[in-house]
This record gives C-alpha cells, sequence and structure tokens, in this order.
C-alpha cells in the first residue's frame, strides 16, 4: 500500500502487538468457556434489546472490555463521521482521547468523527488491559516490561494468562496466571488501590523478572504515589519516566484528560506489587469533552 496507508496498517498491527496479551488471554477462555474472542453486543448485554436491533450489527466487542465500531461508508460518503454508535449501559471511556460517556438503562447514541487513522474504540470502565512493548512481530523485542492500563471504576479484577506460545505443552500444566486487583470510588476522586499477585506457574522461555508499569486513567493528580506503602519520587517529564530504570511515577495532565503513569524496577514474577494513589476525595476530576451531533446531510 503507499502512504498513507501503509503507516496507517502499520500502527494498527503494532497496537495488535501491544495488546496480544489482552487477546491471548480471551483465546485461553475461548478454549475453556467457548466465549468468542470476537462477539456481538448481545454477548455481554443480553437483556438488553438494542443489542440484537439490525442498526449495530456491525459494532461488536473484543472481549468484553473493548467496543469498536467500524467505519464502512467513505469518508466522501460518511463525510467523515460515524453516526448513530450504540453504548450499552455503563461508563465507557473513549480509547483515543479519554473523553467519558455514561449511558442509562437504556444505553446511549453517539456520533463519532473519524479519520482514515481513528475509528471508534470504546472502553468499558473498570478494565484492565494488559501490554507487551511495542513491536512488529511477537518475539521481536523482549516481554519483560509489562504495562497495566487501568481504567478505575469501583473494583474490578483481571487474570493474566501466559503460556510458551508454540507448542501444546500448555495442556501438560506448562503455563502461568496472574491476577491484579484494583480498588477506586466511581465518578468521583479518592484514593485508588493496586494490588498486582504475583506470577503462578511457569512454562518454558517465561520472563524471570519483568518491570510492571501502571497507567491509570485518574483525570486527576495524586497528591502522592506509594509502591510498596513506601513514597516515589515523581519524574519531572515524560521523558525522565521513560528513561528511569527505578521505581517512579508521573503525572501527564495532557494525555486523556490527566493519566498517572507508575513503574517498578525490574522485579521477580513471582513478588507481589501493591499500588496506592492518594487522591483527596474532595478533589476535581477533569471534565471531558461532549460528542455533537453529526452535521445534517443534504
Amino acid at each position: 500500500f503507499d502512504e498513507p496507508y501503509r503507516s496507517i496498517n502499520r500502527d494498527y498491527l503494532k497496537l495488535k502487538m501491544r495488546l496480544m496479551p489482552y487477546m491471548y488471554t480471551l483465546a485461553q477462555e475461548t478454549e475453556q468457556s467457548g466465549a468468542p474472542i470476537v462477539r456481538g453486543l448481545m454477548w455481554d448485554h443480553p437483556h438488553d434489546p438494542q443489542a440484537n436491533d439490525q442498526n449495530y450489527k456491525y459494532q461488536f466487542f473484543l472481549g468484553k472490555d473493548l467496543l469498536i465500531a467500524p467505519v464502512y461508508r467513505s469518508q466522501a460518503a460518511s463525510k467523515g463521521w460515524r453516526k448513530g454508535v450504540y453504548l450499552p449501559q455503563g461508563q465507557w471511556v473513549d480509547y483515543w482521547d479519554g473523553r467519558v460517556v455514561n449511558a442509562g438503562a437504556d444505553g446511549k447514541l453517539i456520533d463519532y468523527q473519524v479519520t482514515l487513522e481513528k475509528l471508534p474504540v470504546m472502553v468499558r470502565a473498570g478494565a484492565i488491559l494488559p501490554m507487551y512493548p511495542s513491536a512488529l512481530y511477537d518475539g521481536q523485542v523482549p516481554k519483560d516490561v509489562l504495562t497495566w492500563d487501568i481504567y478505575p471504576h469501583g473494583q474490578s479484577s483481571y487474570t493474566l494468562y501466559e503460556d510458551d506460545g508454540e507448542t501444546r505443552q500448555y495442556q501438560q500444566g506448562e503455563k502461568s496466571t496472574q491476577q491484579i486487583r484494583v480498588a477506586a470510588p466511581e465518578n468521583q476522586a479518592g484514593d485508588i488501590q493496586i494490588r498486582l499477585d504475583g506470577v503462578r506457574g511457569s512454562y518454558q522461555g517465561m520472563e524471570a523478572q519483568r518491570v510492571q508499569q501502571f497507567q491509570i486513567h485518574t483525570r486527576v493528580k495524586p497528591q502522592q504515589v506509594f509502591l510498596q506503602a513506601q513514597a516515589l519520587a515523581e519524574a519531572k517529564s515524560r521523558a525522565e519516566f521513560d528513561a528511569a530504570k527505578v521505581e517512579t511515577w508521573f503525572y501527564d495532565a495532557a494525555q486523556k484528560y490527566g493519566v498517572v503513569m507508575v513503574k517498578t524496577a525490574k522485579l521477580d514474577i513471582r513478588q507481589s506489587v501493591q499500588v496506592r494513589l492518594a487522591i483527596a476525595a474532595n478533589a476535581s476530576l477533569a471534565a471531558t469533552a461532549d460528542y455533537p451531533a453529526a452535521p445534517a446531510t443534504g
């Protein structure tokens, strides 16, 4: 493909590679339960009449946490809009820019402004998405940094599944799991607690040590961040945070209405990790923009 299509395809393939631990865990769940990786709206929302509506048949979930609304009309025909994206009941966060949408019992329809590079992807509030380092193909770089992309909302948990990715030795018990739990207020500021358990199980070629990195969508800066009950030093910039080889944290106010980044030094994978974000209960969350209605077409 010529540009810009080549770069757009490459960016989405790199995002797929980053999300591989999320999708690989879904594949394991599919083997165990039969639940599809890619699923219609009705799978996780069977009592929502809109989930079976023909108007929304092109939308789908990737697991239960990512809602995708493909753009199936050309830019010329759509005028740059994906109209009528249906959000089931709950709170949803725009994956690209952090806008928050609350859908009531009857769900919510939004119009979404799109480009060739951007299609609607919404994240369920409370989701925890594990991510590997950026790579063009599996095995290009070590998987020794594990990023947990966290959308705090009440009590939530996630269990990561891994194996060697090549053989069927998982059937002989060569596999691992790791559970993470998050406790946070709903729709207001307050302390956020994260507990990451140590890895259980083993398989050939697994990483013995990892940097655990947490990307927490808070929309407010913490007063302090604690790792293993010890206060962390705050990095002065995102560049300083990225370059650090020791535990630190950074609040990026310009990213998605406010994201807290926390990282550990390289740790034994069997060591548990506890993170606490100290946030005043009376602090104000950054307000996010609305989704305007698409203009009428003549």
